[in-house]
């Protein structure tokens, strides 16, 4: 079962209860959660550990995402993630020709709505200098670039031609939507977007080989542009929009 979900952080959602409904009905073997690197492997235990410390009401970091992994860890059921990890998306970015400061650009612009949703409270130059840090490592490149607060508006008033806003920025700047109006991130994103959705779809073909009942909750945006990838793979599906 494919979910395809709404963004949210909170409990009592209309995107949480779909997720726990359908968590429920059809009583997988295994979970895949969006946000985490497939090679963490099944259920890593600092995830767990994390996913246990966070209050059932929310807010919920990675939001319902991790709500799920608490579900399937309540169940004893094992979650896996099926992303690509950073250092991949970081390759195809520089191979497509963009710089380090580009995809970090890229990158906070896309946390900022996901802070704002989770109700982050710490101030917003320590959130972009902790995620800055914390990427630098991951992708092995510390030292090589940085990107503060004043330097993340500068590139993207220059990438985007527009102000700097923080509390304007949306989803939509980073979602690849054909339909929309053109905007340098959101081009970044059809990039990022095909790299991940290959990893995804791979992940969910390597564990339907054992499985026989597989749960996937990801954003609407990505069961959008797999839904003829994985017509492809399983045939025909049947979608249902629950009330």
């Amino acid at each position: 079962m494919y979910v395809a979900t709404v963004h949210e952080a909170m409990a009592g959602t209309e995107t949480f209860s779909l997720v726990e409904r359908c968590f429920h009905e059809s009583a997988p073997q295994i979970v895949i959660v969006e946000g985490l690197e497939t090679g963490l492997g099944r259920s890593p235990a600092h995830i767990v550990d994390l996913i246990n410390s966070v209050p059932m009401e929310g807010p919920w970091p990675n939001g319902e995402a991790f709500f799920l992994a608490r579900l399937a860890a309540d169940e004893h059921v094992p979650f896996v993630g099926a992303e690509p990890g950073d250092r991949v998306v970081l390759e195809a970015f520089e191979e497509g020709g963009y710089t380090l400061e580009d995809v970090l650009g890229y990158q906070l612009t896309r946390q900022i709505p996901q802070w704002r949703r989770e109700s982050r409270t710490e101030p917003l130059e320590s959130l972009v200098d902790d995620f800055v840090a914390a990427y630098l490592e991951g992708v092995n490149r510390v030292g090589a670039a940085q990107m503060t607060i004043e330097s993340l508006a500068r590139w993207y008033e220059t990438k985007n031609g527009r102000s700097f806003v923080p509390e304007n920025i949306d989803e939509i700047e980073t979602a690849p939507i054909a339909d929309a109006p053109p905007l340098p991130t959101r081009d970044m994103a059809l990039l990022d977007i095909r790299v991940r959705d290959l990893a995804i779809l791979t992940r969910v073909a390597i564990e339907l080989r054992g499985n026989q009942s597989v749960l996937i909750a990801y954003g609407f945006g990505h069961h959008l542009t797999q839904f003829h990838a994985l017509e492809a793979m399983l045939g025909p599906g049947e979608l249902v929009q629950l009330q």
